[in-house]
């Protein structure tokens, strides 16, 4: 009986410590989520409504588009590096430097300092994926997910460039044709 007890035990064991390893390994690493959600914000994918409804895939939950005083955030050379993982959480640190904002009107705002390093950090947990992202998946698994969504869009600043030259092409208004003209001469200096 003994002999019958003791494999059956093993196996259970090594069954639950297989489903606990699977649990923290399967999808991407709270970094490379942070990452990915980086690289889309730099491309300029979070300007736009459908680009921000997109990237919440990224969220743990829905987010809608920072409003942020309608303020567009550019940066470039960001780092990201895992600060810890506890349990189900997980913090991850970047590191970016701020070229400056751009408002609703097209203004270029320069940041307050001309070399400023920025650090903040994102807060993830991780948790089942929505219903939405499971069908896109074809599942429903359990993935790390961004619990503290930006409060600015971000971009990188090619992606400033378009944008600024794309609204400037759709809008007849000569006071924001006049910023518009304004910022893309500063943002072409920055590059």
């Amino acid at each position: 009986m003994k002999c019958i007890l003791i494999p059956f035990a093993l196996v259970t064991i090594s069954a639950i410590s297989l489903s606990a390893q699977s649990a923290k390994t399967s999808g991407d690493s709270p970094r490379t989520v942070v990452d990915n959600f980086m690289k889309t914000a730099i491309n300029g994918q979070l300007q736009g409504p459908e680009g921000w409804n997109q990237a919440s895939a990224f969220f743990a939950h829905p987010s809608s588009m920072p409003q942020g005083q309608g303020k567009i955030l550019i940066v470039k050379g960001y780092s990201t590096q895992q600060a810890s993982i506890r349990g189900n959480h997980a913090e991850v640190v970047i590191t970016y430097r701020e070229l400056g904002q751009i408002d609703p009107s097209l203004r270029f705002h320069q940041p307050l300092t001309s070399a400023r390093q920025i650090t903040a950090t994102y807060l993830l947990v991780y948790a089942r994926t929505s219903a939405n992202a499971a069908r896109a998946n074809g599942s429903g698994t359990r993935q790390w997910r961004i619990q503290n969504p930006p409060k600015l869009v971000w971009t990188g600043l090619p992606a400033a460039i378009r944008y600024v030259t794309e609204a400037r092409a759709n809008t007849n208004n000569a006071a924001t044709k006049k910023n518009a003209d304004g910022t893309l001469s500063q943002l072409q200096k920055l590059q």
